[in-house]
């Protein structure tokens, strides 16, 4: 459970890197 809440964080992590390359990308 506890690795899973970690993968989870991790994939937030990297959406909002995503997120952070779009909007400097507009």
């Amino acid at each position: 459970m506890q690795e899973t809440k970690i993968g989870m964080q991790t994939q937030d992590a990297q959406n909002m890197v995503l997120i952070g390359q779009q909007e400097l990308l507009r």
